[in-house]
């Protein structure tokens, strides 16, 4: 093996290591002794990808396809490129470039599904692209996930419902694919199967801690499974009332007895219901991470402060001597807080969603029509 294959090896193991500024120095004699040689610009641009330095990946790329403009894989790591730099519809442009000149790439097809279903933007052809990704690749796992995640893209529980074959499909080529988990979660956050979303995001981050996409859907999953929570403090309503006149319908040390054990039930069973029951899905290790998103994320806190302050109104009525005629005081804390916290939570979803909306015309860029 010549010497300068030698070396051109070794660069492609840093970049498969990882190690991205070691390979940008090691590529940079090359380049100068083989500036026409177009595969050192092509690993020049994934140095550069890797080390998310898009500009000098855009440039590395379009160098490479100056010296070799015809070359498929050229015009899909521009796309890559152009994706993982927010310009969506850009990158969608050369991965049609790519089909042009080999109709039957799988990952073409599959780049220009996955860019449509980001942006939300021809979903009828992204899923076409989809499944003939997946039908030209079908020992793929990435192509079954990305047929599932514009199948969760086109909304609704029948479609997040369709998306579960696929992507189950893809876990069982790829158990250890972090994006298929994510998008699981997705469809069986949207199909209300709450605990098992959560679960699926959790492994998603376990997987990748570096996962943008589950880090921002997980807390989603959590204030799902807090609002639900609000049926079990409603319900506590009817221990409340019980223990509250009992309490005041009996004297001495059973009163007392009554109002304190009382109040440590109802106070224990509101614990159960916002915080012991979505904590516990999370493992062991994640369990603090999973107390500091109930105290401090921003859609779940008016939630779950709306609802604490119904199930510490209750509390207050069975420890303190007021008897039946406080229950009405309980039953009305209890539905404002749900009201007023889910009200709040439901306007920041809202901005959020306006503001994912905003970013995804931004990465839209240009105007594309998607050919099938």
């Amino acid at each position: 093996m010549k010497e300068e294959d030698v070396k051109v090896e070794q660069v492609r193991n840093l970049l498969e290591a990882k190690r991205f500024d070691l390979a940008k120095q090691q590529l940079a004699p090359l380049l100068a002794s083989w500036p026409d040689y177009y595969y050192l610009w092509q690993l020049q641009a994934l140095a550069h990808l890797g080390a998310e330095e898009y500009a000098e990946a855009q440039r590395a790329v379009s160098q490479a396809l100056a010296l070799n403009p015809q070359d498929e894989d050229l015009h899909l790591l521009m796309c890559k490129v152009l994706v993982a730099w927010d310009r969506i519809g850009e990158g969608i442009t050369w991965a049609q470039r790519a089909l042009e000149l080999n109709p039957n790439s799988a990952e073409a097809h599959l780049q220009i599904a996955n860019g449509l279903s980001i942006v939300g933007k021809h979903l009828d052809q992204a899923l076409w692209h989809a499944q003939r990704a997946r039908d030209l690749e079908p020992d793929a796992a990435l192509t079954h996930c990305v047929l599932g995640t514009v199948l969760v893209s086109t909304g609704g529980r029948q479609a997040a419902r369709q998306a579960r074959e696929p992507l189950e499909t893809a876990l069982r080529l790829d158990p250890q694919l972090p994006v298929a988990w994510n998008v699981m979660g997705l469809a069986a956050l949207r199909s209300g199967r709450i605990k098992e979303a959560l679960r699926a995001f959790i492994t998603t981050l376990q997987l990748n801690p570096q996962s943008g996409d589950a880090a921002h859907n997980l807390p989603l999953a959590v204030w799902a499974l807090v609002s639900r929570g609000r049926w079990w403090i409603f319900a506590l309503l009817i221990p409340t009332a019980v223990l509250s006149a009992s309490a005041f319908t009996t004297t001495g040390i059973a009163s007392l007895a009554l109002h304190v054990v009382g109040g440590a039930l109802i106070a224990a069973g509101a614990w159960w219901a916002l915080v012991l029951r979505i904590r516990n899905v999370f493992p062991e290790s994640m369990r603090l991470a999973a107390t500091d998103v109930l105290r401090r994320d921003r859609l779940v806190r008016p939630t779950l402060t709306g609802l604490a302050i119904g199930a510490v109104v209750q509390v207050l009525m069975v420890v303190s001597p007021v008897g039946p005629a406080g229950l009405g005081a309980a039953f009305w804390a209890t539905l404002l807080g749900n009201f007023i916290g889910h009200r709040v939570s439901i306007a920041r979803l809202n901005k959020a969603t306006k503001a994912l909306n905003a970013e995804r015309e931004a990465q839209w860029l240009s105007v594309v029509t998607p050919r099938a």
